[in-house]
């Protein structure tokens, strides 16, 4: 014979414990014991009478610093207090095929068609989640809704000719490559400025599979199309990156890709990153350092 009790207490935590930081919390008290039938009849047995009492207790705060928890969208896949989005998601740029190296801008700015790699990546969650870029576009300044001057590295399949992805749907990490350039808005300065956004959402392993497989399909269809925003989107950026002028003029129907001059080297580090959910925007590294405008 085997009953259940289940009962829900709000108690006091340990000050010490992983609880310490709440005044009170609710825990669900879960017991039952195992009986099993009396060996009285006849005159001898060689069955042993049983009689097994247990309890098992679950704390009902579950959101606490590194307590991984899974979740079927974006909005609370995180292991943060209270399904914060700081530091779920960090976007940063690179000088190396390895995504080793942090970018390092000198002081003359990028030279133009110099390779910067870029790499995005969800941390802090459980291994049932992928990283998938839908849109990622470069801006001449920080990115707003009504902005209309954009350069697309690629949007779903549609993949722009110096753009190269690397990874993209297959872990926790996306990556991608494109060549330094200029905006042509900027080619009265001596410096361009580019900030970089990525579009994208969280999706299980056999479901980015799937959305990506479209590329190679002949009816390109899913549940939210690739390469479009959904209510399960984030938007991360970094910047701003500086290329300088070009030293000789390019010759006529070139891509405006160009060199810059500053007064200061710009590392990765320094570049501001910043996480955009509906309305929700978190500053995810240090501020830019000093020197930079």
């Amino acid at each position: 014979m085997l009953c259940f009790h289940v009962q829900i207490v709000d108690e006091a935590p340990d000050p010490s414990g992983p609880f310490s930081s709440f005044s009170s919390i609710q825990t669900v008290i879960i017991s039952s014991y195992i009986d099993t039938p009396k060996t009285d009849a006849g005159i001898i047995s060689y069955s042993t009478d049983l009689y097994y009492y247990f309890s098992c207790r679950y704390p009902l705060e579950y959101l606490i610093n590194n307590t991984q928890i899974v979740a079927s969208s974006v909005s609370v896949a995180t292991t943060q207090n209270n399904g914060s989005f700081i530091e779920t998601l960090k976007m940063g740029v690179f000088n190396d095929t390895d995504y080793r190296h942090p970018l390092t801008v000198p002081s003359t700015g990028l030279e133009l068609r110099t390779k910067v790699y870029v790499e995005v990546k969800a941390v802090n969650l459980t291994g049932n989640f992928h990283v998938l870029l839908d849109h990622c576009f470069a801006t001449p300044s920080p990115y707003n809704m009504t902005q209309t001057d954009q350069y697309n590295f690629f949007t779903g399949c549609q993949v722009s000719a110096r753009t190269v992805i690397t990874s993209n749907g297959l872990s926790n990490v996306a990556q991608f490559n494109f060549e330094a350039f200029r905006f042509v808005q900027h080619r009265d300065q001596e410096r361009s400025t580019i900030y970089l956004h990525c579009i994208l959402r969280l999706c299980e392993p056999t479901k980015c599979q799937e959305v990506t497989n479209i590329c190679n399909a002949r009816r390109k269809r899913s549940l939210t199309p690739f390469g479009e925003e959904s209510s399960d989107s984030a938007t991360v950026s970094v910047g701003p990156l500086y290329t300088a002028a070009a030293d000789v003029p390019e010759a006529a129907g070139s891509t405006g890709n160009t060199v810059a001059s500053g007064s200061a080297g710009v590392d990765a580090s320094s570049l501001v990153v910043w996480l955009t959910l509906g309305s929700v925007v978190a500053a995810l590294l240090p501020d830019m350092a000093t020197g930079l405008s």
